[in-house]
């Protein structure tokens, strides 16, 4: 929302200024259309945001191309996690914080059952049945 509030602020004086303007028919152009135009853009840029942030939250496993998996995850904090990630045949025990993912250890006896990622199907019902973590 700040960052909204200063794209519209830097662009307040091109508005200014194109609202001297005229339109197609040689007449200036009224408050209602800059009003029109305005609420237009902050809806496309309340768009993109919701699109970003949309992105972010939903982490699909579409990278790896089956050689490398999630087996599993758990939050420890607001950024941090354990995660257990298969590599071929071989289990790893990963560290994850935002700067930093470190090797905790090789996991000797792999973690088998139904813990692997859900499919997109599966996640986007636990998405809209509000489940989405």
């Amino acid at each position: 929302m700040r960052s909204l509030f200063v794209i519209l602020l830097t662009l307040w004086p091109l508005v200014s200024q194109a609202k001297e303007s005229l339109n197609a028919e040689g007449q200036p152009l009224s408050s209602a259309d800059w009003l029109s135009w305005i609420l237009s853009m902050v809806v496309v840029l309340i768009a993109i945001g919701i699109c970003a942030w949309l992105a972010k939250k939903t982490r699909f496993n579409a990278f790896g191309n089956g050689q490398m998996k999630v087996i599993a995850n758990l939050t420890l904090g607001t950024r941090e996690r354990v995660i257990v990630v298969q590599v071929g045949q071989t289990q790893y025990l990963l560290g994850v914080t935002n700067q930093h993912i470190e090797l905790i250890d090789k996991l000797a006896e792999p973690l088998h059952g139904d813990s692997q990622t859900p499919s997109f199907a599966k996640q986007l019902n636990r998405i809209l049945k509000g489940n989405g973590r």
